[in-house]
């Protein structure tokens, strides 16, 4: 998946551009399906599944000034690319249940109930330093997610 963020206008003062981010993600889960009861021709069988997983986010970031002439003396220092990507990289747990019909060993019916947490946690630090000055801010951001999703599908054993 790609995303792509587009800004303009005044980044710093006397320092006029556009800001463009592209932030690419991939995420990979790892689990498994237990049968509670054995799964056979013509019969229902129940099961729970758990899975674990990370997405990894990826952010390129672009600044292209629109004043050719000197720059101030503002000097800036921020962890926004490392933000992004810390932002857009959760952890993923999925803990679900279901039961499958099994038409025969190779195709089955299911429906499943399956509850999704996701957690994040990101940190951004700013600092500006001028001829006159200095400050800084730093911001911390965690959040934690749990939603529900129903489904039902067909699986092919091989």
């Amino acid at each position: 998946m790609e995303m792509e963020i587009k800004g303009g206008g005044i980044i710093e003062p006397g320092v006029v551009g556009n800001q463009q981010d592209k932030i690419r993600t991939f995420y990979a889960l790892i689990g498994g399906k237990y049968f509670i009861t054995n799964p056979q021709p013509n019969s229902v069988a129940a099961f729970v599944r758990l899975e674990v997983g990370k997405q990894i986010a990826f952010v390129t970031e672009k600044f292209d000034s629109f004043y050719s002439g000197e720059v101030s003396t503002v000097t800036v220092e921020e962890n926004r690319e490392e933000f992004l990507e810390d932002i857009n990289s959760p952890w993923l747990f999925e803990l679900g249940f279901g039961s499958e019909y099994m038409f025969n060993h190779g195709l089955s019916l299911f429906a499943q109930i399956v509850v999704d947490y996701a957690s994040v946690s990101a940190e951004h630090r700013y600092r500006r330093i001028t001829e006159f000055e200095e400050s800084s801010s730093k911001y911390k951001y965690d959040q934690s997610e749990i939603y529900t999703r129903i489904g039902f599908g067909l699986n092919f054993y091989f």
